[in-house]
């Protein structure tokens, strides 16, 4: 896992990074170890004077991130089913295709909702789970665990397949399967919007 890597590399520099600001990190760079780690070089250099811990306000403000707009920010939307940010975030997005490829961020969306399908597995077996059992099992921090939670709540199991389902055909339609004339922000509000709705 790519938060991992963060977390490992931070610590040997004398760092450490708080979940939320790893999760935009991973997201913004993807896999690409070399672009975090100059990511992560620059962070460490640019923070004041003593400070240890990269937050989510350092990632944005020394690497180009929007705080409101991203992949995370959309996912947590989701999770929340907060339709209007969901909905501003997508539009951001297709104003700005290069910087927010469709591919990345559903990417990003079936990673989520892939996520939300292993919380549904593990509370089928064990529904008095506990929260670290359930971190644990998804492979991701407990920081993550209440977004999870409301998502659970937010997508019964079959609406979570539906959005996996849903994921996959925008992805086929992104890369031109049938999509007509539709652009990739008009391809990612529909996928949105579907998911909400």
């Amino acid at each position: 896992m790519v938060y991992t890597w963060i977390e490992k590399y931070l610590r040997t520099k004398g760092f450490s990074i708080v979940p939320d600001a790893a999760m935009i990190l991973s997201e913004y760079c993807g896999t690409e170890l070399r672009k975090l780690a100059l990511e992560l070089d620059k962070l460490t250099v640019t923070l004041e004077a003593g400070k240890k811990t990269i937050d989510a306000g350092d990632v944005q403000q020394n690497t180009g991130i929007s705080r409101d707009y991203n992949a995370f920010e959309l996912t947590k939307a989701l999770s929340f089913k907060d339709s209007a940010k969901a909905i501003k975030i997508v539009r951001h997005f297709g104003a700005s295709p290069k910087q927010f490829p469709l591919v990345v961020i559903l990417a990003a969306l079936f990673s989520h909702f892939s996520r939300l399908l292993r919380y549904h597995a593990i509370m089928m077996k064990n529904p008095k789970a506990s929260q670290s059992e359930i971190a644990d099992a998804m492979g991701i921090r407990p920081f993550f665990i209440p977004e999870y939670n409301m998502a659970f709540r937010n997508y019964p199991l079959i609406k979570c397949m539906e959005a996996i389902s849903l994921i996959k055909k925008y992805d086929s339609l992104g890369k031109g399967m049938g999509r007509g004339e539709a652009q990739d922000g008009e391809l990612l509000f529909e996928l949105v919007f579907r998911i909400l709705h």
